[in-house]
């Protein structure tokens, strides 16, 4: 009984999924030091070598290791190093005005950056910086599908939030995205609409942060819209089974054929009623 099963699944599993030979290449050397002394880290990468072409790889393990360096303690009146890094932003415009920076500590994450004016007599959410990586959220769905017409959003949720200092970049297929109807939302999701069947493709999202990066793809899956004409007027349907309008496009349901989704034939009882009777 489980041979249909395991046909099905290979025929619904799309091409790019099916790869062999995926191995990494040799490590490259390691980068600069991330500090001069008082232990600082340094990167390495890898490259996947891979027949994919649709931007990833199924080669199994990390692509950037880290080990420790210069590990010597600084000379005696050398500036902390939290202290340095929050001066980088001094006379920096912040709501408006110009500040020089100080780091301070918070007790429930002591290891995130947080720096503060250096004239400030109180530490505030108005009057605080915070520094540190920047990450997409990877639990949201990687492939959305769409109707022609319609409006929808690709997830890119970026923490901490784009700011001044992140760049979300986002291209189709390697083609820079225009603004004209994609439009960047305040948690780095994209809002893209109205669609076109020729948006369909890999879209990448890129947040970067001085010298800390994070990317995933999404795919956009789109289908024109045709419009069912509605012959059957004189069917028998319950004057209970009614269609929502204002809740959902019925004749978009029918048409994608998602009658058969309990959720959806929910607010289109009688188009989908009428839909399943001429099919029947």
């Amino acid at each position: 009984m489980l041979l249909p099963f395991v046909i099905l699944q290979l025929l619904l599993a799309p091409e790019f999924t099916v790869s062999s030979g995926d191995h990494w290449d040799s490590w490259g050397p390691f980068g600069e030091c991330s500090r001069s002394c008082g232990t600082g880290v340094t990167a390495r990468t890898r490259r996947c070598i891979t027949r994919r072409t649709d931007g990833g790889h199924n080669c199994v393990g990390p692509d950037k290791s880290y080990r420790s360096c210069n590990i010597q303690d600084c000379p005696e009146g050398s500036k902390d190093f939290r202290e340095e890094q929050c001066s980088q932003f001094d006379g920096t415009d912040f709501q408006g005005k110009r500040y020089n920076w100080l780091p301070y500590y918070r007790e429930e994450n002591p290891c995130e950056l947080n720096c503060m004016p250096r004239a400030a007599q109180q530490i505030g959410p108005a009057a605080s910086l915070t520094l540190g990586g920047v990450s997409i959220d990877k639990s949201d769905p990687d492939s959305v599908e769409a109707l022609a017409g319609q409006t929808i959003v690709l997830p890119c949720r970026v923490g901490p939030p784009p700011s001044s200092t992140i760049t979300v970049v986002r291209r189709r297929d390697g083609v820079p995205l225009s603004t004209h109807r994609h439009h960047q939302q305040p948690n780095g999701s994209l809002l893209v609409g109205p669609v076109m069947k020729s948006d369909s493709g890999w879209f990448l999202c890129l947040a970067t942060r001085q010298r800390e990066r994070d990317h995933r793809y999404i795919y956009l899956a789109t289908a024109e819209v045709r419009v069912i004409k509605d012959s059957l007027q004189g069917e028998d349907v319950s004057p209970d089974c009614v269609d929502q309008n204002e809740l959902a496009n019925c004749k978009l349901i029918v048409y994608a054929r998602l009658c058969t989704n309990q959720y959806y034939s929910s607010f289109c009882c009688a188009s989908c009623t009428k839909h399943s009777q001429k099919s029947s």
